[in-house]
């Protein structure tokens, strides 16, 4: 997968989690930003290294669980 692909992706998928969670703004933190730009920069990584398609509904799903351990909305 091309680094513009996965970087898409995972936009793509932290733009719908946003929108599921309205007013996650408001719970932003620098430590919740180093958190959330250091995940999406080893997952952009990741899936550029593989060099294969990724299924858009697996990175989302992974967006999904990383923001919600790091937002807390899985404890």
């Amino acid at each position: 997968m091309y680094i513009g692909y996965a970087a898409s992706d995972v936009m793509k998928a932290e733009s719908e989690y946003s929108a599921a969670h309205k007013g996650l703004w408001k719970l932003e933190t620098q430590e919740i930003y180093d958190k959330v730009s250091e995940f999406r920069t080893e997952l952009i990584r990741q899936l550029s290294a593989d060099g294969c398609e990724a299924d858009y509904s697996l990175i989302r799903d992974c967006v999904f669980a990383r923001f919600d351990m790091i937002y807390g909305f899985n404890k």
